[in-house]
């Protein structure tokens, strides 16, 4: 399977060529972290500010929804029973509407309903505004790879470094097709379509290395449209930054 099988970029392998060279330590491979149990049942651990709220979200759409599930089913099967035609061959009643149930049960979803929007139109405008001050990265996205430029020149492909508790705002555009760039993990993603720029930001909240995918298919290759976002205290981001730009400008 694809998705079993752990690619390391040409750049890290570059990079640690370089390393080498230099008698410095080779990058090491993606690391597999022991979950904390922060994702609950259904996602990857919370590794950034937003992923909390974009849990409780969901946890409440969920919970609502089996709630609802359960109740409606359990009284479907219970009218079954008691009014099946062997034990009520006549109708019981001649009432053909309770405008108080009417009420009651249009009245409780619509409340619901409002409480759902308020919470998730909370999260969605949170995340469409960078902080003031946030990191900035373009990303390039094309069949089948992306590409990370940063402020002081250094440039990757298939890594995306960010620094530890710091916003980072990605400013992306697509060089051919309809992408998306997706990120587990952090709980964001937005599309990036041909001819316009779009914008994502996040703040990491866990060091380590953590998956980025492309979420939109965009032809043969989609599932190998692969990366790795490494994330890192802020003086080992510098220094890491500085050595992929310094390692640039020796070609």
């Amino acid at each position: 399977r694809f998705d079993q099988i752990e690619i390391t970029p040409p750049t890290t392998i570059r990079l640690n060529l370089a390393r080498a060279m230099l008698g410095q330590t080779p990058m090491p491979p993606a690391a597999t972290r022991p979950s904390d149990g922060s994702g609950g049942v259904w996602f990857p651990d919370q590794a950034s500010t937003v992923a909390p709220g974009v849990d409780m979200v969901f946890d409440i759409i969920t919970r609502i929804s089996i709630f609802f599930l359960v109740l409606v089913v359990a009284v479907m099967v219970w009218f079954v029973m008691k009014y099946h035609t062997g034990r009520a061959p006549k109708a019981t009643s001649d009432v053909t509407h309770n405008t108080p149930l009417e009420l009651t049960w249009t009245i409780i979803p619509l409340i619901l309903v409002i409480a759902i929007f308020y919470v998730g139109l909370e999260g969605y405008l949170n995340l469409r505004h960078a902080p003031l001050g946030a990191y900035e990265v373009r990303v390039t996205a094309q069949k089948w790879s992306w590409s990370f430029n940063h402020p002081n020149g250094a440039s990757e492909s298939g890594i995306l470094r960010v620094p530890l508790g710091r916003p980072v705002k990605l400013i992306m555009e697509s060089k051919d097709v309809l992408h998306a760039l997706f990120i587990p993990s952090f709980r964001v993603k937005q599309d990036i379509v041909p001819g316009r720029f779009t914008t994502l930001w996040f703040e990491a909240t866990k060091e380590g290395d953590f998956d980025l995918y492309c979420a939109e298919y965009c032809g043969k290759d989609h599932s190998l449209m692969r990366a790795r976002v490494v994330v890192a205290p802020e003086a080992e981001f510098q220094r890491e930054l500085n050595v992929v730009r310094d390692f640039h400008n020796t070609l």
